[in-house]
């Protein structure tokens, strides 16, 4: 779970695990985030489920405006919302209107049908009625929403294959589809360590070291090595790690204790794998009493 990034999507299911489990304040607090906002502007879901989420605290005023703003960013989704709940005739404010691409069908697949018992109540179903009754104005085709940031394709097909959804998937480009290999790790990211190499599954020891996995793992040592440097992580040593002098390091390297954590758990996996691998990651002194890091194999390659 890394909200910043938010890899897997959750902002795409979190509204409705929200409203299912009575909790709409939860839906508005994200919504209302304005640190939020600036990274994801507001995704449909989140702006029909809003709307909902201030109906149910009693906020009729509240909830109409969010909702009209919702509809008029997002027609496609209302007109589909309306075609699954049955209500008939649909307004003529967004008859008609269809998702523009495959990007705009799969947020829509994503929310309307796992949604629509959300809104499959009087309360809920008058109020969409009565906002989408109550344009006078034409509305657009929501081609290119000012409220929908662009979702990266990585994260959005992690989302789709955890659904198993095979209708979803096909909405996927073949391009990204054509990465996924493993089900328990839906494509993995970029920076991501191998736990174990499987070519070497069930050999003797030392048959299953991989060069590849070596060189990766070392690569990935560099890069923690550059990080613990930037942050003259040697000094603390010498002066004795403080959690004052720490941070005051770490926000003139431009980082953070969430970073710094990360990267330390990350070291220790480096570490350990390398170690595996048959080389030994010791700290070494120079003649100036600086600390660094030093590899050493038990091979000669």
């Amino acid at each position: 779970m890394e909200p910043e990034q938010d890899p897997y999507c959750i902002r795409l299911l979190f509204d409705q695990l929200a409203l299912r489990g009575r909790d709409p304040q939860a839906v508005i607090d994200l919504v209302d985030s304005d640190y939020l906002q600036r990274l994801w502007k507001v995704p449909p879901n989140l702006a029909f489920s809003v709307a909902l989420a201030h109906d149910r605290l009693k906020q009729p005023q509240k909830a109409r405006s969010t909702l009209r703003n919702a509809v008029k960013e997002y027609p496609w989704l209302a007109a589909r919302l309306c075609k699954e709940l049955d209500i008939s005739p649909i307004p003529k404010a967004v008859w008609g209107k269809e998702p523009n691409g495959d990007y705009q069908e799969l947020l829509c697949q994503l929310y309307v049908p796992k949604a629509k018992d959300l809104w499959n109540t009087t309360e809920a179903t008058s109020l969409l009625v009565e906002i989408c009754y109550s344009f006078e104005e034409e509305l657009g085709l929501g081609e290119d929403p000012y409220w929908l940031a662009q979702i990266p394709e990585t994260d959005l097909a992690r989302h789709v294959i955890l659904s198993d959804d095979r209708s979803l998937m096909a909405l996927l480009d073949t391009r990204v589809k054509s990465k996924f290999t493993s089900v328990s790790d839906p494509l993995p990211p970029d920076d991501s360590i191998q736990s174990y190499d499987l070519s070497g599954a069930g050999s003797g020891s030392g048959q299953n070291r991989s060069p590849a996995n070596r060189a990766q793992l070392l690569e990935s040592l560099e890069e923690l090595r550059a990080y613990f440097q930037s942050i003259h992580i040697e000094n603390l040593v010498g002066e004795g790690i403080t959690e004052q002098n720490l941070i005051g390091a770490l926000e003139g390297a431009g980082s953070n204790l969430d970073e710094f954590r990360r990267n330390s758990d990350r070291f220790q996996t480096v570490r350990m794998r390398l170690q595996d691998e048959g080389v030994q990651v010791v700290f070494d002194q120079d003649g100036h009493g600086q600390e660094g890091l030093e590899v050493e194999s038990e091979d000669s390659d």
